[in-house]
Parts: C-alpha cells; structure tokens; sequence
C-alpha cells in the first residue's frame, strides 16, 4: 500500500476573527477616548480590576470549552459554582476556617459535582442533558438552602 502525500491546504485568512479583533480594538479606543473615562480605561489597576472581576467567568469558560469540544452538554455549570461559592463562604465565615480549607473545600464540592454526573453520564448512561438539567436543579436548590437565601 502506498501512502499519498499530504496535500497542502491553502492558507484563509479568517476574515470573522479580525473582525472581532478590530471591533474590540475600536471599542478599547473608545473607551480610552471618552471624556467620561477619564483617561483611565486603559490603566494597569483598571485592567487588573478587570481580569480581577471576569476571573471566575473565565475558569468557567474554559470548562466550558472542554465539554463543548466532546459535543457534550452541562447546563449545571451556574449552579455549581453557586454551590461551591456557598460552601467556600459559610465555611470561611461560619465556621471560621481559614481560606485555603475553604479552597480546598469548595474545590472538593466541584469535584463531587463532577463525579455525581459523571457517574450518571459515563457509567449509568443517561442523557448529559437530563442529568445535568437535574443538577441544575438540586445545586441551585442547596446553594439557596445553605446560603439561607
């Protein structure tokens, strides 16, 4: 059996992205430009503060990638940040523990999270959709309950 060469694919260029691309360079000039900024868009602390605030956005995000790339579904994601936030919270401020137990807390809370659909998903077979429209459900339910909201 004789193996073909691989045939060049010829270079696009990928008109959407720089779109975007030029579309958010507009807006950042903007901004930078309007008198009622300032002058401090574009600062360090203002970008710090920024990257600061969209940081669990961004975790999130990425997670969310990851389950897009295998065509799966998790419409628990809020919810289970919610939950794992909650948990962080009460146990830094009620039980009085100090931050790295609630990290390693809230963590292990996401990685329950994850094993319960797992274990629904991977090895009992249901639909990714019902199972986590299900945690959607509970996560909320618990972080309302515990949070006593």
């Amino acid at each position: 059996m004789k193996l073909e060469p691989i045939k060049s694919v010829p270079k696009r260029i990928d008109t959407n992205a720089w779109a975007m691309a030029a579309v958010l360079a507009a807006m950042w000039g903007t901004l930078a430009l309007l008198p009622a900024t300032r002058g401090v868009f574009l600062t360090q602390g203002n970008i710090a503060t920024l990257l600061a605030q969209s940081s669990v956005l961004l975790v999130v995000a990425v997670g969310m990638t990851l389950v897009i790339l295998i065509r799966g579904i998790d419409l628990s994601v809020g919810a289970g940040v919610a939950l794992t936030g909650v948990v962080a919270a009460l146990v830094q401020l009620k039980l009085g523990m100090p931050a790295p137990v609630a990290i390693l807390l809230a963590l292990l809370t996401g990685a329950a999270i994850g094993a319960w659909h797992g274990l629904w998903v991977g090895w009992l077979g249901v639909p990714a959709f019902v199972v986590t429209l299900a945690g959607f459900k509970a996560f909320r339910g618990g972080a309302l309950v515990l949070s006593d909201a």
